[in-house]
């Protein structure tokens, strides 16, 4: 990086002639390219520019030259003690302008580095004005009393920001007590009749919100001011004071022109969120009077309204995504296209499963196979519907069980539903015995049918009825058929059935033989338990 130490400028001068000759020797038919002018690179120290260099000198761009001076000054700041200031001088070398410190040579001045509307020879000048304060400037603040100086300045201003955190805390308070109440108070909810667009309690968050981004901006604030402060008190850390201000300057300034670019943008999509908000609303309004019967309707039944209404909610939603993803900021990068064939990638491999069970779901409830509160069988599975879902359904068993079922297991098997049926009263139990053939028959069904009507829950009308549903080789097998209202109780009735024909043949002196019943007789003549009796 000492390249200019040793430059000889005698040969520079009689190589540029020789150039320069060699150039006008040259056919002027034949146009020569003008050099474009080089972007001007800046020369500075700590922060403060010196000179802005444009030419090009020798084989060095503008760029090389000021990562030369400034190197070379960085040096210069390190040794300061034994460069005093008030050497800075210009010297002239083969008509170009140099600026030392003593002997040692920091940057050349060119014609093409000349300020507007000043000569080369004074834009030197004021440049090496401007590096004698500077230096001037870091001689007095590395005095021993200029860094107690700045350590009082230091913790001072620690002092201050603990007192201003505080105040901003306090302040955050007493306006959050002063100003909630009063929201809560004085904003009411905002909409139509039978639905409500923006809920006051809503608007108050949101205050909330602003109250707490105020606060923790005012921090931010603060500590950005502190650390500014604090860095510029000693020499290491000025550079850091100026960095960390001309990058949050840059960074407001950047962020000022990208949010107000976007707004226009973020406009539209708060329009089209506001807007599908009150279509959503008013959507779930209209279901909800289908599914309470206020407005009844041919194509859509109350049973299928709840549904009916998730699936406009979240078609409704979509379309707005949709409709809003090109006015998104960033929707045109290739991170956020990234992200979307990612995401678009997870949904295709993991969603064959989902896809299938969710299409079963709507299957079940637009076809009413069942709903909520219906006893159905499924399989090996009895009990209670209590959950119908897009994905799966939930029953709970007549023991308590809770059993989970993918609606494609539902859709895909045979669904008994007893609670369809319960509905209009036709629902029927029954159950089998067989009856030796020397009962008459007659006598069979009356007992049969007597037991049914004692047992609680047994509907008498329908009648129940009993069938012979086979002569078997040593008993006639009878069906008993009762009809019942409640399918929750089905377990129950049947026990309680069960219990009242052994009472009833019991008490008639008639055997049931059933399933099968064959006995070597070695004691008492009949089975039959007497009225009152206790069991053998």
């Amino acid at each position: 990086m000492t390249w200019l130490r040793g430059f000889s400028w005698p040969a520079f001068s009689v190589a540029m002639f020789l150039a320069g000759t060699s150039l006008l020797a040259q056919d002027t038919t034949t146009p020569v390219p003008t050099p474009l002018p080089s972007a001007a690179a800046p020369i500075h120290l700590r922060g403060d520019t010196l000179l802005k260099v444009r030419g090009v000198l020798g084989p060095f761009s503008p760029d090389q030259r000021a990562a030369t001076a400034n190197q070379r000054l960085r040096a210069l700041v390190d040794t300061l003690r034994l460069s005093p200031a008030d050497s800075v001088w210009v010297a002239t070398e083969q008509g170009l302008f140099v600026v030392r410190v003593g002997e040692q040579s920091i940057f050349f001045v060119l014609e093409a580095d000349a300020t507007p509307g000043l000569t080369a020879a004074e834009t030197a000048e004021q440049a090496a004005r401007h590096l004698r304060e500077a230096l001037e400037r870091e001689l007095r603040i590395r005095t021993p009393l200029r860094l107690l100086i700045g350590v009082g300045y230091s913790l001072l201003a620690t002092l201050l920001l603990l007192a201003f955190a505080r105040g901003v805390r306090m302040a955050a308070r007493a306006g959050r007590t002063a100003v909630m109440p009063a929201v809560r108070r004085l904003v009411p909810d905002i909409g139509v009749p039978g639905f409500t667009v923006l809920r006051g309690s809503q608007v108050a968050r949101g205050v909330d919100l602003l109250l707490s981004a105020a606060r923790w901006a005012a921090l931010a604030l603060g500590a950005y001011a502190y650390l500014t402060f604090v860095f510029r008190q000693f020499p290491a850390t000025r550079p850091w004071s100026d960095q960390l201000g001309s990058a949050t300057l840059n960074f407001a300034r950047e962020a000022t022109r990208e949010i107000l670019g976007v707004i226009p943008d973020l406009a539209i999509v708060v329009v089209i969120i506001l807007v599908t908000r009150v279509v959503v609303r008013m959507a779930n309004a209209f279901f909800e009077r289908v599914e309470d019967g206020s407005v009844e309707i041919d194509w859509l039944h109350p049973e299928v309204a709840r549904p009916t209404r998730k699936l406009a909610a979240i078609g409704l939603w979509v379309f707005a995504l949709v409709l809003m993803f090109p006015f998104l900021p960033g929707s045109d990068t290739d991170a956020f296209k990234g992200v979307s064939i990612f995401i678009g990638l997870i949904i295709s491999l993991g969603s064959s499963g989902l896809v299938g069970n969710g299409m079963s779901g709507l299957v079940l409830m637009y076809s009413r196979a069942l709903k909520v509160g219906d006893m159905i069988s499924v399989g090996e599975t009895t009990g209670e519907v209590v959950e119908l879902g897009m994905l799966a359904t939930r029953i709970r068993t007549m023991k308590n069980v809770m059993v989970t079922l993918p609606n494609s297991v539902v859709a895909g098997g045979e669904v008994r539903n007893y609670s369809r049926l319960a509905e209009v009263g036709e629902l029927v139990i029954h159950t089998e015995v067989g009856i030796g053939y020397d009962a008459p028959w007659r006598t069979v069904h009356q007992l049969l049918t007597g037991a049914a009507l004692r047992v609680p829950g047994i509907m008498p009308e329908p009648a129940p009825f009993v069938r012979q549903i086979q002569l078997g080789d040593f008993a006639v097998s009878y069906e008993l058929n009762a009809h019942v209202s409640e399918p929750i109780e089905m377990a129950r009735l049947r026990s309680d059935l069960h219990a009242a024909i052994q009472d009833a043949f019991n008490a008639a002196g008639i055997e049931i033989m059933s399933p099968t019943f064959e006995v070597k007789r070695t004691g008492p003549e009949s089975t039959v338990v007497p009225p009152g009796g206790s069991e053998r």
